[in-house]
Formats: structure tokens, sequence, C-alpha cells
């Protein structure tokens, strides 16, 4: 007696594209082409770039720049390592932001004792800050929370996944550069380039996004509070 049997297709999946070689060159050459392009909209459109403007062109580029690094190739957020990490690592998260922010003042504090450079780079900020009301929520919105968000994601998420193939030190170093060289003024420079070499191990060791995220979320705002309290 013969049966006959019905065979199942083998179940298949999609795998996740990951990051490579061309998300890596579309970070720096994306985000300064979506810079340039976008401030030339935003002027064509009438917007005034005070602090507000200048916070919200920079959150809506970095933005753009991870949309469009994913969308070419890799079409999915999980590169990007979104999951939620333990609450151990949120309270580093916390901490070593704390930390940072001190960094920073004496990084300041020492630049300008040796060059005698006062210049304060965020002065469209402490303006806008200095406005209260709405101005400074806007400003605390966006530069405490979303530009954060965003600048981890591309930096740490996509840039460093991209650049991780070819180890986590090597990835760290070359995104912490970009990120550093991206604040353009020597002082902000040399901060950027050690929060995005901590940032960038955070996320290592955590296998998560959301640690960095907190962290420079504290450094930004304890940034711009003493920005207005000074201003």
């Amino acid at each position: 007696m013969t049966t006959l049997t019905t065979a199942t297709a083998p179940t298949t999946t999609t795998p996740t594209r990951q990051l490579g070689r061309l998300e890596a060159a579309l970070v720096p050459v994306g985000y300064v082409a979506l810079m340039i392009g976008g401030g030339i909209a935003f002027a064509l459109a009438g917007g005034n770039l005070d602090g507000v403007g200048i916070s919200l062109l920079t959150a809506l580029v970095t933005f753009g720049t991870v949309g469009l690094t994913l969308a070419v190739r890799v079409r999915s957020f999980a590169p990007l390592l979104l999951r939620a990490p333990g609450t151990r690592w949120l309270w580093t998260g916390l901490g070593v932001g704390v930390a940072l922010r001190l960094l920073a003042f004496v990084i300041s504090a020492l630049w300008i004792a040796f060059t005698g450079d006062a210049w304060n780079p965020h002065q469209d900020l402490a303006d806008s800050a200095a406005l209260g009301g709405w101005s400074f929520v806007a400003i605390l919105a966006l530069g405490g929370l979303v530009i954060p968000f965003a600048e981890e994601l591309l930096f740490r998420g996509v840039l460093f996944g991209a650049l991780r193939r070819y180890g986590p030190v090597l990835a760290g170093l070359v995104s912490a550069t970009v990120f550093g060289l991206a604040h353009v003024w020597p002082p902000l420079v040399l901060f950027a380039f050690v929060v995005g070499v901590v940032h960038a191990w955070m996320r290592e060791r955590s296998g998560s996004i959301w640690p960095a995220v907190i962290s420079h979320a504290v450094v930004n705002t304890l940034s711009i509070v003493m920005i207005a309290l000074v201003a």
C-alpha cells in the first residue's frame, strides 16, 4: 500500500541587511548635502535661523540622514539597536552624562585659560533661551531631547554599526572622529570626540542605543540650563 504525503515548503525569512561601507559613506555625504539644502530651503521659506531655527534644522537634517542611509539598502531599524537595555545601563547612561558635562566645563575652562578665546559657539542658543517662555521650552525640547536622540541614531547607530565589521575599537574611533569634526570649534571637537568614544563603548557593551541617548540628553540638557542661567 502506497501512501501519499504532502511536502510542506520550508519557511523562509528575509534576513535583515546589515549596515556596510555604503551606509558609512552616506553618513557624512548625506549630512552635509541635507544641511546645505535644508539651510537654503529654510532661508527661501523665510525661516529665522535663530537658536530655535538652527536646532530645528539640525534635528530635521540628522533624522533625514538616518532615513536616507537606511532607505537606500537596509530598509530596517533593527541595526540601530533600539532594544531596551537593563536598568543598570540606564543608570549608567545618566551617570556618564553628568560626568561628561563636568568634563565639558573643564575643557572649556582650560581652553579659555590658555588661549583667551571665550567665543561662545552657542550664542544663538543662549539668546533664544534667554527669551524664556516657549522659546526656552523649544530649545530645551529640541536641543535636550530630540537632537541627542537623532545624533545617537546617526553616529552610534548607523555610522558605528556600519564600521563595526572592522572591529569595535576602529568603529568607535572613526565614528567619534566624524562626530567631533561635525562640531567645528576646537574645544567642542575634542569634547565631542570623547563623547563619541564613550558612547560607542556603551553601545557596544549594552547592545542598545539607549544608554548613549540618555547620556547625550543629560549633557545637552544641563548645558542648555546653564546657558539660560548665565544669559
